[in-house]
């Protein structure tokens, strides 16, 4: 049985829990609360704990957001316990991600007791375009080249990352084939002594291909 629901910007979710064994049965009950931390930035705090009758539990928290122009870092931070009889194991991982112009760049580490983990990567395609050669965030099965020559480092609003290059070209990954994907140029970033008559623009490219 859970009981979800939400005041504001807060959500929560009670759960009552029962687990039938050979012998006896386990009662539990969990929790589970999300909120905003507010600022500038979007920010949450989650909790979650599950308690059984038995005397095993678990909590989590977790931290999670944004950072950096555009919000092109998204990070999360989080510490957890689980507690069996008269073992406990701490742990606590974190994570981020950076969306770059010409790549994306993951890593992650993880923490238990008597283990830890870490994970990285990086991410990115190399597409020829003419007499242009682009450094992109990795190609989804269907991209949409954008051309601003002159105007460098112009971004693209509905697409977090992406910049024109110093030539003034870029690609936008992953666009939907046969549907009408709109490509909005971020005018603020613009330089000065460009103008661009058309910043806004849509496209329905057919599956594969560049458009």
């Amino acid at each position: 049985l859970v009981y979800r629901a939400s005041v504001g910007d807060i959500s929560y979710s009670l759960g009552l829990g029962l687990n039938k064994g050979a012998n006896s049965d386990d009662r539990s009950l969990s929790l589970s609360i999300s909120m905003p931390l507010g600022g500038t930035r979007s920010q949450r705090v989650t909790a979650n704990m599950n308690q059984s009758a038995r005397g095993s539990a678990s909590r989590t928290a977790t931290l999670s957001g944004n950072a950096f122009e555009d919000d092109t870092l998204a990070y999360s931070a989080g510490v957890s316990q689980q507690v069996s009889g008269a073992q406990r194991q701490t742990g606590g991982t974190f994570a981020a991600q950076y969306d770059a112009p010409n790549a994306i760049v993951r890593g992650a580490y993880n923490e238990t007791t008597g283990s830890r983990q870490l994970d990285r990567g990086v991410e990115g395609s190399v597409v020829a375009y003419g007499s242009n050669l682009m450094f992109s965030q990795p190609l989804g099965e269907t991209n949409v080249i954008v051309a601003t020559p002159g105007a460098a480092d112009v971004g693209i609003s509905n697409k977090r990352g992406v910049r024109t290059n110093s030539n003034g070209y870029t690609v936008v990954p992953q666009a939907l084939p046969y549907r009408k994907n709109r490509v909005s140029l971020d005018t603020q970033s613009m330089p000065s002594d460009v103008d661009i008559a058309e910043p806004v623009q849509e496209v329905t490219p057919n599956r594969g291909a560049f458009v």
